[in-house]
């Protein structure tokens, strides 16, 4: 299957200034040739897309003889003949090793396999996209996104375990863009159509195809994919040390951000160099005013990105360069007001409690298509009401494997928003309460609420982590009246994948309706179509799940462990129609006192089927009309150290509705709320965390070890 490229596909030598001829693929042999030497050809099946994400691959053998080939801009997916070697002597035990290559020579992905080589022989290397954040040991090899023996070359050799899939259709669904492909085993994912100047990436679907020489500033060289190509050759650097005259090159850097932002338009990357950077080193903070009137940029409005072109500010060393609130800052350490297409990447901010402060860390307003992603902020302002990052009024913001410590109010919030996505973040407020004298929050003893989402519609929530002492780590709901024009707030909220350990409630879903009188016909104060699936609550306090008032609620294979699940209306409603549906919901709740471990009243409607509670007191504690209520069980889950996932050894296992488990399984990533191939945690158990900053996050208790506390790798295998 041929790739379809808007840009020029033959993508002239120019481009690719690394690979100026093909090197030889035999070796000159001076006099007779040896009875004993041996050929190895070497095919590459991956679904790594040729001519974008990897442009050539280097082969080398046994650490001495190496080889290049470029690749052409077709499909690897049934595999192609890069190498055909000669002149080998025989080898009980050869090393291969592959890398691809990218445009400008670097490895962005390598894979090495050993062979038994006493005859010419032909081999194919596979290398499956979803081992890129896959580590493994010194005597494994990734394939299929697991560590094997490195004999399994493509998934059909004797050492090779179960294979993943036996047809096309075996494999999960991912872009609408790429089409499944089985093969010997392994699931393989190939790239068809898009529009004119886009390619399909499996993960995320049609993305611009690259012509800067740079992969994009989806990767940015920071995160656990594939590295990026690098800075574009006219990319604008800033430092603490730099100076506002100078050109703005990596050994000549800037030193404000105001005068850099001016100097931006769509498609630029302005790379901030380590360092301090805010008005206590004589700097400034990253405040974008893109609107008519604005003076953030040199005393005028800044530059908006495109689709195709986002404007990319990004730190050159993933948390390096640091943004440090001091007195009297006017704005926020990131601030985007009526901002387009703009991606901030890799920072280090860090708060403090002052009272002339009267921002969040990172705030955005009325802007549009943002992406804030690998971003360590600790310390939200707590004299006033401050939280780490706002998104208010502003729509499709993505805010990806962030990690937020010490926030009193919110770790995110999305308000008046629509079809915002909070994505593989680690959220933990460790305790932070309130200090005397400022700001007055709902949970004096610790954050409010780790990830928010009020007044907005289509709210994505999928595979984050929660930790510490939170109220609520997960809060859908609506207090009073808007007059925006945003239409039916509150509606189809999703929450996939994602796991909690230690708040006072695991997800806290509200209506604000309270005690009002035809709530109903108030559009603006109803949650509807809320959709729970494969979430994970543990050592909560109270509620691991908590419904009030809502409409239309999907609970599906939850795992609330030492926890209860309550769903009902919010108090003297008249009317007041809330439904909820549960299937495949494990709860396993506290004794002692009464508990109840799902309770559903005061429903219109109202389903619970294949479901399990198991304790001390009272299993299901239902009111209304019951023929909803089907297949349930009371049995003790004997789930061991499992969290994420229910154990082959649980009684739960398989018996939920259509075969599946009762009970949750987050294993793989979802992406824009669909189920994708791709591993979540990576081999020894550990979530997607990024760099470790002294003092901030390398604590006992923070990001880099929260797989030991849900036992993932450890006392409970990563799948």
């Amino acid at each position: 299957m041929e790739h379809v490229h808007s840009a020029d596909d033959g993508r002239s030598p120019g481009r690719f200034r690394w690979l100026t001829s093909l090197l030889s693929l035999a070796l000159a042999i001076a006099g007779c040739e040896d009875d004993s030497e041996l050929e190895l050809s070497i095919d590459l099946r991956t679904d790594w897309v040729a001519g974008i994400e990897f442009v050539g691959v280097r082969a080398t053998i046994d650490d001495e003889r190496t080889e290049e080939a470029l690749t052409g801009n077709v499909s690897y997916v049934d595999g192609r003949r890069l190498f055909d070697l000669t002149d080998l002597q025989p080898a009980s035990r050869r090393s291969i090793r592959i890398d691809l290559l990218d445009g400008v020579g670097d490895v962005f992905a390598s894979r090495e396999v050993l062979i038994s080589h006493d005859d010419d022989l032909a081999v194919t290397v596979v290398m499956s996209r979803d081992c890129s954040a896959v580590v493994c040991g010194s005597d494994e090899s990734c394939l299929g996104g697991r560590c094997v023996d490195p004999g399994c070359t493509d998934g059909s050799e004797e050492v090779c375990e179960d294979p993943d899939c036996n047809a096309d259709s075996d494999c999960p669904a991912m872009a609408a863009c790429s089409a499944r492909a089985c093969r010997e085993g392994i699931c393989l994912y190939d790239a068809v159509e898009c529009e004119a100047g886009l390619y399909c990436a499996p993960e995320t679907g049609c993305v611009p195809v690259p012509t800067t020489g740079d992969m994009g500033p989806r990767d940015a060289g920071t995160d656990l994919g594939p590295p990026d190509l690098g800075a574009p050759d006219d990319a604008l650097y800033i430092s603490p040390t730099g100076d506002d005259g100078a050109t703005g090159s990596r050994t000549e850097p800037l030193r404000t951000f105001s005068v850099a932002l001016s100097r931006l338009t769509a498609g630029d990357t302005l790379i901030a160099l380590p360092g301090e950077y805010g008005s206590a080193t004589g700097t400034d903070l990253i405040e974008v005013h893109c609107q008519a009137g604005g003076t953030t940029c040199a005393g005028g409005p800044c530059a908006e990105g495109t689709a195709a072109n986002p404007i990319v500010i990004r730190a050159s060393e993933e948390r390096a360069a640091r943004l440090v609130a001091a007195a009297g800052d006017t704005s926020a350490m990131i601030e985007l007001r009526s901002c387009d297409h703009y991606w901030i990447e890799g920072f280090t901010l860090q708060g403090r409690d002052d009272a002339d402060i009267s921002w969040d860390a990172i705030s955005v307003g009325q802007s549009n298509a943002l992406t804030l992603r690998r971003n360590l902020i600790v310390g939200s302002n707590r004299a006033v009401n401050g939280h780490l990052i706002s998104v208010v009024n502003s729509n499709d913001v993505l805010v990806e494997e962030n990690e937020l410590y010490d926030f009193h109010r919110t770790g995110i919030q999305f308000h008046q928003s629509r079809r915002p996505i909070a994505r593989r973040n680690y959220v933990n407020s460790r305790g932070y309460d309130d200090i005397a004298g400022g700001n007055v929050s709902l949970y004096p003893e610790g954050g409010d609420t780790a990830i928010g989402c009020s007044h907005s519609t289509d709210c994505l929530f999928e595979n984050n982590l929660v930790e510490g002492d939170t109220e609520d780590a997960f809060d859908i709901g609506t207090s009073v009246a808007n007059g925006d024009g945003l239409g039916r707030e509150g509606d189809g909220a999703r929450l996939l994948g994602n796991l909690v350990r230690g708040t006072v409630r695991g997800l806290y879903v509200s209506s604000g309706c309270q005690g009002m009188a035809g709530c109903m016909s108030m559009d603006e104060r109803i949650i509807d179509g809320v959709t729970v699936s494969d979430h994970v609550v543990f050592d909560t306090r109270e509620h691991g799940v908590f419904v009030r008032g809502a409409v239309d609620v999907t609970l599906r294979n939850l795992t609330i462990l030492d926890a209860t699940v309550r769903v009902d209306e919010n108090t003297g409603n008249a009317p007041m129609e809330p439904t909820a549906f549960l299937t495949n919901v494990a709860v396993s709740y506290p004794p002692g006192g009464g508990s109840t471990g799902v309770t559903v009243h005061d429903q219109e409607s109202w389903s619970i089927r294949s479901s399990n509670s198991f304790g001390s007191g009272t299993g299901f504690d239902t009111t209304g009309d019951a023929s909803g209520f089907v297949g349930n069980t009371e049995v003790d889950p004997q789930l061991g150290a499992c969290i994420h996932r229910i154990p082959s050894t649980s009684p739960l296992s398989g018996a939920g509705e259509g075969g599946g488990d009762i009970g949750a399984t987050v294993v793989f990533r979802t992406e824009d709320g669909t189920l994708t191939a791709t591993r979540l945690w990576a081999t020894d158990g550990s979530f997607p965390c990024g760099a470790v900053v002294s003092g901030l996050n390398d604590g006992a208790a923070d990001c880099s070890t929260a797989h030991t506390r849900l036992n993932v790798g450890a006392g409970c295998a990563v799948q």
